[in-house]
């Protein structure tokens, strides 16, 4: 490889490296972005009319991080949001690139790593990205192992740390599989 070509891939790496730190910290106003994507859909929500807190019984880092993470997706998606959107869980300690549209809510939750053997003694706190959206993309520039990401809905695959999501289909409950979204009726 000669020199030239070895300098335009490492000025393009570190080009897509600073992109993607750039719209992930994006200052957007989800607030105001799920308001203006609102459809009627039927929903959990609070009495003043709001989705609310996460139950504590789903946040808790009471068992392994992949589990954890896993619980966390499946009841944003299943419970939450009744299967009409997809989820993402990530874990922000990641390099990566996503590219939400649709956006219906986002929000951020914090997992306790606690000390082998002492599950009261906290050691490390690790902060999600949780993100329930349209449509979109993702690449994982990360680590890809359980404990870091997971995610639900209507998605393609393309390699092991690439998704594409598109629209969710009402009605149709979707599971995760390792290379792409089963639909049962």
């Amino acid at each position: 490889m000669s020199i030239l070509s070895f300098s335009i891939a490492a000025i393009l790496l570190i080009f897509v490296t600073l992109l993607a730190k750039f719209l992930r910290r994006s200052n957007v106003d989800i607030e105001a972005r799920a308001a203006f994507d609102e459809k009627s859909i039927p929903r959990i929500t609070s009495e003043d009319g709001t989705l609310g807190a996460l139950p504590t019984a789903v946040t808790e880092s009471n068992i392994a991080r992949d589990s954890w993470v896993l619980r966390l997706t499946q009841h944003v998606c299943d419970e939450r949001h009744r299967s009409c959107h997809n989820v993402l869980v990530i874990n922000e300690e990641l390099e990566y690139f996503f590219n939400p549209e649709g956006v219906v809510e986002e929000m951020y939750v914090i997992h306790y790593e606690s000390k082998p053997g002492n599950a009261t003694s906290r050691r490390r706190a690790i902060k999600y990205r949780v993100t329930v959206f349209e449509s979109g993309s993702l690449v994982n520039l990360g680590d890809g192992g359980d404990i870091n990401w997971d995610w639900k809905g209507n998605f393609d695959r393309t390699s092991a740390k690439t998704l594409t999501f598109k629209p969710c289909v009402s009605g149709v409950k979707y599971q995760q599989d390792s290379w792409q979204a089963v639909a049962s009726p």
